[in-house]
């Protein structure tokens, strides 16, 4: 084969936007230095962290217009050669050395209503839930209203599901944005767990009943399979919440 007739190497793009292994150390200067218009995490004995908390509204927008330039620039100088064929967008998110968020607007949030959209997905796919998922759900008699708690339970799970369906929401916003600007193929990977020291809510990690959570959240992932749950094996798709 001729070296112009060689196929060009492909390859996978990482997209660290927010959170890079649970932290935000690759947001820029300027993000870092304004923690009241981009939140922190807060941990349950009050320290402020550097992560970007999911609930923040502007660190959702300018996650999402930074993405969105990237795949655009991606987009004029790949599309014909198509090298990259797969975009990650953030990496290994989760909350490191607490369940949640416990700031002041995550405590608000965790107390108002469960989303709408959230009820509607374990309505529609009661049947491809988690069992512990079903268990909560029904042990508090499936309710179609009411706080984290009063859906699923005081109980930690509460707590996981509350911030898996914000981490779910806030990616999915800055994934849109970008499949906008050019219609690759996107993915996530998950945020490892260490029986040494046990971490809370790890989005496609091992609290797999958060899955669920994550896939009814996530509309704009329309080509992606997920795999690492067998009972739940619906394409992205069909999710369009």
């Amino acid at each position: 084969m001729n070296r112009s007739e060689r196929v060009p190497p492909l390859h996978l793009l990482l997209w660290f936007g927010s959170w890079k292994n649970g932290l935000s150390h690759y947001v820029p200067d300027w993000v870092k230095q304004d923690p009241v218009r981009f939140p922190r995490v807060m941990l349950d004995n009050g320290k402020a962290t550097e992560t970007i908390s999911p609930l923040g509204v502007e660190s959702r927008k300018a996650d999402a217009r930074a993405f969105a330039a990237l795949m655009a620039h991606l987009k004029e100088v790949d599309s014909h050669d198509n090298t990259v064929i797969m975009v990650q967008v953030e990496n290994e998110v989760g909350v490191l050395g607490a369940v949640r968020d416990y700031s002041e607007l995550a405590n608000s949030a965790f107390h108002q209503q469960v989303p709408t959209a959230l009820i509607d997905g374990l309505k529609r796919y009661a049947d491809d839930l988690h069992p512990q998922v079903r268990e909560l759900w029904e042990r508090y008699g499936r309710r179609e209203t009411g706080s984290w708690c009063e859906v699923f339970g005081n109980n930690r799970f509460a707590e996981e599901y509350f911030m898996a369906w914000h981490y779910a929401d806030y990616i999915n916003a800055v994934a849109a944005e970008g499949k906008a600007q050019y219609n690759l193929f996107l993915y996530l990977n998950r945020l490892p767990v260490r029986r040494e020291r046990p971490m809370p809510i790890m989005l496609l990690g091992n609290m797999r009943e958060s899955v669920i959570l994550l896939s009814v959240s996530m509309g704009s992932w329309n080509r992606l399979r997920l795999q690492i749950w067998p009972r739940l094996t619906v394409p992205w798709s069909n999710l369009h919440l």
